[in-house]
């Protein structure tokens, strides 16, 4: 639901896979259908299949039986831009219970429940209908660090039915990317034919160490622009005496042509982050926190110019400052889980660990979505002694991120540490389920299961 709308709901769409292309429906010079209404929809579709009451199960006078409201549904943007979805989606009421993304049948029957679609649809056609797009339930299990959404995501990187927009960002929320299947999903994509994978592998080799960035390397010849200055932005900061000469000439100018893209749009504080990030892995310090900087002029509210610059800021040595620009940020925006729990950890880092909890516990409070925010949250409150909250923490954290690997390896970690062999064998055994075949995992249940005191195994 953002500026690309239409561009980025096309690309997921089936018609674009086929090789359709904007100018099919619009003429390219005044952007209006090339036919009126729904007229356009059948040049390609067969109108006695589609305007049927068979297919839509509406009556022809209304809404229903249009091809547009159904599959198009329009959104309104800024209070004035209306805008039809270019993705071409068959209606999904089931995935409004399951992810609460809207559907074309409530849009037009608000009145009705969201079960009563479902019902409805599944009524006409026997089944709950699927249609091309199968990627919000892996997106959304990623984004939310559920159980098995690893495979999830990987499945999905990796299945070339599904639009290429969906598996790249699939590539980006990949974690770990030093895990074997992870790895090998990422050296395929990097030499994908479609330049989004290409881009998507570059955006998840962000999070991996500076060794493994080498693979970035080959893009930086890449014929795309988006491509290779990704590509050298991930190389900037590796160490130019491990490559040859030659090479070192073709990064210099792919990064010349990142720097001429970020200042092309300089005056918005994204840009300016960009060229901010760019120094500081250049290691031109002066350069990069004047760029943080005038991002804040630019815009006092934008998040990450503080959190970068007060990095960078604690990285050098700097750390009180980072503290009072943190807190800044949060006078500009105060709900900010980000900013706070940044703060928060600047004050464990000047050994104020006391000060930092209300801050990372609010952080915990504003973006239950973020695992770590939680994690850290309870770490810290254990640290201080305050071991019982912690697993309170934590157990609410699991509530909303059922079977997450971290959050049950602290709880077993904590129900030991009060000598609650019960409560820690339950969070094992959970954490054995969530990690089948794991030696760890299985190896921490049996130690539990005859922990002296329990009398065996149950």
């Amino acid at each position: 639901l953002d500026e690309d709308y239409v561009w980025g709901s096309f690309l997921q769409s089936k018609m674009y896979q086929a090789g359709v292309s904007c100018s099919d429906c619009h003429d390219p010079h005044r952007a209006a259908l090339r036919l009126p209404g729904e007229q356009v929809c059948y040049k390609c579709h067969r109108k006695d299949r589609y305007a049927s009451r068979q297919h839509h199960f509406h009556d022809e006078d209304k809404a229903g039986a249009s091809c547009i409201e159904c599959h198009m549904p329009a959104t309104t943007f800024m209070g004035v831009d209306r805008r039809h979805d270019h993705g071409f989606r068959v209606p999904r009421p089931d995935l409004t219970l399951s992810l609460g993304v809207p559907n074309a049948c409530n849009r037009c029957h608000p009145d009705k429940s969201v079960e009563w679609a479902r019902n409805r649809v599944e009524a006409w056609y026997g089944h709950q209908p699927r249609g091309l797009q199968r990627f919000a339930q892996a997106l959304q299990s990623g984004r939310q660090g559920r159980r098995g959404s690893l495979r999830a995501l990987l499945e999905l990187a990796g299945d070339a039915s599904q639009p290429a927009i969906a598996r790249a960002t699939a590539l980006e929320l990949l974690a770990d990317v030093r895990s074997p299947g992870v790895l090998k999903q990422l050296r395929q994509a990097l030499a994908a034919e479609a330049p989004l994978l290409r881009l998507g592998a570059l955006k998840a080799l962000a999070s991996a160490p500076l060794e493994m960035r080498i693979l970035a390397f080959s893009l930086v010849w890449d014929e795309r622009k988006a491509v290779r200055t990704e590509a050298a932005r991930l190389m900037a900061a590796y160490p130019r005496e491990q490559l040859e000469p030659a090479q070192g000439r073709v990064l210099d100018k792919a990064i010349g042509e990142y720097i001429q893209t970020q200042e092309f749009n300089g005056e918005r504080p994204e840009a300016q982050v960009n060229l901010g990030n760019l120094y500081l892995d250049l290691q031109q310090f002066t350069r990069a926190e004047t760029a943080y900087h005038k991002a804040l002029r630019l815009q006092p509210r934008f998040v990450p110019a503080y959190l970068n610059l007060a990095q960078m800021l604690a990285d050098r040595g700097r750390e009180s400052e980072a503290a009072e620009l943190l807190r800044e940020g949060i006078r500009q925006v105060p709900d900010s889980a980000d900013l706070h729990h940044a703060l928060g950890l600047s004050l464990v880092r000047q050994k104020q660990t006391a000060e930092a909890l209300p801050e990372l516990g609010r952080a915990a409070e504003l973006d239950r979505d973020n695992i770590r925010f939680t994690y850290v949250y309870a770490v810290a409150l254990d640290s201080q002694g305050n071991t019982d909250e912690a697993l309170t923490v934590l157990a609410r954290g699991l509530e909303h991120h059922p079977g997450n690997v971290e959050l049950l390896r602290l709880l077993v970690a904590y129900s030991r540490k009060k000598g609650d062999t019960e409560q820690a064998l339950l969070h094992a055994r959970r954490l054995r389920k969530a990690l089948p075949g794991n030696p760890e995992a299985e190896a921490l249940v049996r130690g539990l299961e005859y922990e002296p005191g329990r009398g065996g195994s149950d």
